[in-house]
Protein backbone atom coordinates (compact mmCIF):
# COMPACT_ATOMS: atom_id res chain seq x y z
CA UNK A 1 0.00 0.00 0.00
CA UNK A 2 2.44 2.53 1.19
CA UNK A 3 5.09 1.36 -1.25
CA UNK A 4 2.89 1.80 -4.29
CA UNK A 5 1.62 5.09 -2.85
CA UNK A 6 5.16 6.33 -2.38
CA UNK A 7 6.11 5.17 -5.86
CA UNK A 8 3.10 6.85 -7.41
CA UNK A 9 3.75 10.07 -5.45
CA UNK A 10 7.36 10.01 -6.52
CA UNK A 11 6.42 9.45 -10.16
CA UNK A 12 3.99 12.34 -10.17
CA UNK A 13 6.44 14.69 -8.51
CA UNK A 14 9.37 13.53 -10.63
CA UNK A 15 7.30 13.98 -13.75
CA UNK A 16 6.56 17.51 -12.66
CA UNK A 17 10.07 18.56 -11.68
CA UNK A 18 12.62 16.20 -13.19
CA UNK A 19 13.86 18.52 -15.91
CA UNK A 20 14.16 21.68 -13.83
CA UNK A 21 16.12 20.78 -10.72
CA UNK A 22 19.41 19.45 -12.15
CA UNK A 23 19.70 22.15 -14.78
CA UNK A 24 19.07 24.99 -12.36
CA UNK A 25 21.45 24.03 -9.54
CA UNK A 26 25.19 24.51 -9.48
CA UNK A 27 27.58 21.90 -8.10
CA UNK A 28 27.06 23.17 -4.57
CA UNK A 29 23.36 22.36 -4.84
CA UNK A 30 22.31 26.00 -4.81
CA UNK A 31 20.85 28.24 -7.47
CA UNK A 32 23.52 30.10 -9.40
CA UNK A 33 23.61 33.88 -9.03
CA UNK A 34 21.22 35.62 -11.35
CA UNK A 35 18.44 33.06 -10.85
CA UNK A 36 15.74 34.25 -8.51
CA UNK A 37 14.08 31.83 -6.18
CA UNK A 38 11.42 30.64 -6.13
CA UNK A 39 11.02 30.27 -9.85
CA UNK A 40 7.80 31.23 -11.55
CA UNK A 41 5.69 28.63 -13.33
CA UNK A 42 6.95 30.00 -16.65
CA UNK A 43 10.57 29.47 -15.56
CA UNK A 44 10.00 26.02 -14.09
CA UNK A 45 9.33 23.43 -16.79
CA UNK A 46 6.84 20.79 -15.69
CA UNK A 47 4.97 17.89 -17.16
CA UNK A 48 1.43 18.74 -18.11
CA UNK A 49 -0.96 17.74 -15.31
CA UNK A 50 -3.13 15.85 -17.78
CA UNK A 51 -0.19 13.58 -18.59
CA UNK A 52 0.61 13.02 -14.89
CA UNK A 53 -3.02 12.13 -14.12
CA UNK A 54 -3.12 9.90 -17.20
CA UNK A 55 -0.08 8.05 -15.90
CA UNK A 56 -1.72 7.62 -12.51
CA UNK A 57 -4.90 6.34 -14.16
CA UNK A 58 -2.87 3.87 -16.22
CA UNK A 59 -1.25 2.59 -13.05
CA UNK A 60 -4.69 2.10 -11.43
CA UNK A 61 -6.04 0.38 -14.55
CA UNK A 62 -3.03 -1.92 -14.72
CA UNK A 63 -3.39 -2.99 -11.11
CA UNK A 64 -7.12 -3.57 -11.52
CA UNK A 65 -6.52 -5.66 -14.68
CA UNK A 66 -4.36 -8.01 -12.65
CA UNK A 67 -7.51 -9.07 -10.81
CA UNK A 68 -8.79 -10.61 -14.06
CA UNK A 69 -5.95 -13.15 -13.85
CA UNK A 70 -6.60 -14.21 -10.28
CA UNK A 71 -7.16 -12.93 -6.79
CA UNK A 72 -4.98 -10.06 -5.68
CA UNK A 73 -3.01 -10.09 -2.46
CA UNK A 74 -4.01 -7.78 0.35
CA UNK A 75 -0.97 -5.66 -0.40
CA UNK A 76 -1.97 -5.31 -4.05
CA UNK A 77 -5.54 -4.36 -3.16
CA UNK A 78 -4.31 -1.89 -0.55
CA UNK A 79 -2.07 -0.43 -3.26
CA UNK A 80 -5.08 0.10 -5.50
CA UNK A 81 -6.89 1.85 -2.65
CA UNK A 82 -3.86 4.08 -2.14
CA UNK A 83 -3.68 5.00 -5.82
CA UNK A 84 -7.40 5.72 -6.01
CA UNK A 85 -7.14 7.95 -2.92
CA UNK A 86 -4.22 9.77 -4.53
CA UNK A 87 -6.30 10.36 -7.66
CA UNK A 88 -9.05 11.68 -5.40
CA UNK A 89 -6.60 14.07 -3.79
CA UNK A 90 -5.29 15.39 -7.09
CA UNK A 91 -8.71 15.73 -8.72
CA UNK A 92 -10.74 16.62 -5.64
CA UNK A 93 -13.04 13.62 -6.10
CA UNK A 94 -14.77 12.50 -2.93
CA UNK A 95 -16.02 9.41 -4.80
CA UNK A 96 -12.42 8.23 -5.10
CA UNK A 97 -11.87 8.65 -1.37
CA UNK A 98 -15.07 6.72 -0.72
CA UNK A 99 -13.99 3.93 -3.09
CA UNK A 100 -10.60 3.69 -1.37
CA UNK A 101 -12.37 3.45 1.97
CA UNK A 102 -14.65 0.68 0.66
CA UNK A 103 -11.64 -1.32 -0.50
CA UNK A 104 -9.93 -0.86 2.88
CA UNK A 105 -13.04 -1.88 4.84
CA UNK A 106 -13.40 -4.97 2.66
CA UNK A 107 -9.75 -5.84 3.25
CA UNK A 108 -10.22 -5.75 7.02
CA UNK A 109 -13.31 -7.97 6.75
CA UNK A 110 -11.57 -10.49 4.49
CA UNK A 111 -8.13 -10.46 6.10
CA UNK A 112 -8.53 -9.39 9.74
CA UNK A 113 -5.12 -10.81 10.69
CA UNK A 114 -3.21 -8.86 8.01
CA UNK A 115 -1.74 -5.61 9.34
CA UNK A 116 -1.75 -4.16 5.81
CA UNK A 117 -5.56 -4.25 5.91
CA UNK A 118 -5.59 -2.08 9.01
CA UNK A 119 -2.98 0.27 7.57
CA UNK A 120 -5.12 0.80 4.46
CA UNK A 121 -8.16 1.44 6.62
CA UNK A 122 -6.24 3.84 8.86
CA UNK A 123 -5.21 5.84 5.81
CA UNK A 124 -8.79 5.94 4.52
CA UNK A 125 -10.18 6.92 7.90
CA UNK A 126 -7.67 9.71 8.33
CA UNK A 127 -8.68 11.08 4.94
CA UNK A 128 -12.19 11.56 6.30
CA UNK A 129 -10.82 13.06 9.55
CA UNK A 130 -11.88 10.06 11.59
CA UNK A 131 -8.65 10.42 13.50
CA UNK A 132 -9.48 8.46 16.66
CA UNK A 133 -10.49 5.44 14.58
CA UNK A 134 -7.47 5.86 12.31
CA UNK A 135 -5.14 5.98 15.30
CA UNK A 136 -6.75 2.83 16.71
CA UNK A 137 -6.07 1.13 13.38
CA UNK A 138 -2.44 2.28 13.46
CA UNK A 139 -2.09 0.72 16.91
CA UNK A 140 -3.66 -2.48 15.55
CA UNK A 141 -1.15 -2.47 12.68
CA UNK A 142 1.68 -2.48 15.19
CA UNK A 143 0.04 -5.12 17.40
CA UNK A 144 -0.05 -7.32 14.32
CA UNK A 145 3.68 -6.86 13.76
CA UNK A 146 4.01 -4.19 11.07
CA UNK A 147 6.41 -1.39 11.99
CA UNK A 148 8.40 1.13 10.07
CA UNK A 149 8.39 4.44 8.25
CA UNK A 150 4.91 4.13 6.74
CA UNK A 151 3.32 3.41 10.11
CA UNK A 152 5.23 6.18 11.87
CA UNK A 153 4.49 8.68 9.10
CA UNK A 154 0.78 8.02 9.28
CA UNK A 155 0.75 8.28 13.07
CA UNK A 156 2.69 11.56 12.89
CA UNK A 157 0.24 12.95 10.30
CA UNK A 158 -2.70 12.05 12.55
CA UNK A 159 -1.04 13.67 15.56
CA UNK A 160 -0.28 16.78 13.53
CA UNK A 161 -3.84 16.97 12.20
CA UNK A 162 -5.22 16.76 15.73
CA UNK A 163 -2.90 19.42 17.12
CA UNK A 164 -0.60 17.06 19.03
CA UNK A 165 2.58 18.54 17.62
CA UNK A 166 5.00 17.21 20.23
CA UNK A 167 3.76 13.67 19.63
CA UNK A 168 3.99 14.21 15.88
CA UNK A 169 7.64 15.14 16.19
Amino acid sequence: TVLSGCIANALVFLAAYSHAAPALLNQGGTAPSGIESPLSQAELPTTDGVIAIGNLQAQIDGEERLAAYGPLTGLQRAGIADLIAMRGQFLGRIADYERAEQIAEQLVREAPSDPVSFLARAQARSTFHRFAEALADVEEVERRGLHGQSVESLRAAIFEATGHYDEAL
